[in-house]
């Protein structure tokens, strides 16, 4: 488990330099931007991190350093191209050994009308889990 949470001010509020102290041994990225470009900056030599999202910005602002000093390596996932019996694999093990135990928990159902304020307070990341729409 997790030791400790760093909320995404915290983590994004780092010296400007081209590389941070090592903190991490790989991550997974699902944000983009300036979130992705610290993660890249902050893994330790010879780490990992797998990128899949662009929700915040498609642009990498981070110089070369961390990939020629540290080794570090950036993966993208492309599930877009994933071959379909991989796929089928995947949704099936999603829907079985991998699915949380406790995924209802982590889900709140809202209506149509409440899509507004459901965005304002995904925006400044008052949200966890899930959050379905009753049509």
């Amino acid at each position: 488990g997790a030791k400790a949470v760093i909320t995404r001010e915290a983590f994004l509020q780092v010296p400007n330099r081209p590389l941070l102290n090592a903190a991490w041994a790989g991550g997974v990225d699902t944000i983009g931007g300036s979130m992705l470009a610290t993660l890249l900056r902050s893994v330790s030599h010879r780490g990992c991190v797998a990128a899949c999202g662009v929700v915040g910005g498609a642009d990498l602002p981070l110089t070369v350093y961390p990939f020629i000093l540290r080794g570090i390596t950036l993966a993208g996932i492309d599930s877009a191209w994933c071959p379909d019996p991989q796929r089928a694999e995947f949704w099936h093990r999603l829907a079985t050994d991998w699915k949380p135990r406790h995924l209802a928990d982590s889900r709140t159902v809202i209506s149509l009308e409440q899509i507004g304020p459901a965005v304002e307070q995904i925006l400044k990341g008052q949200i966890a889990g899930r959050t379905v729409v009753r049509l």
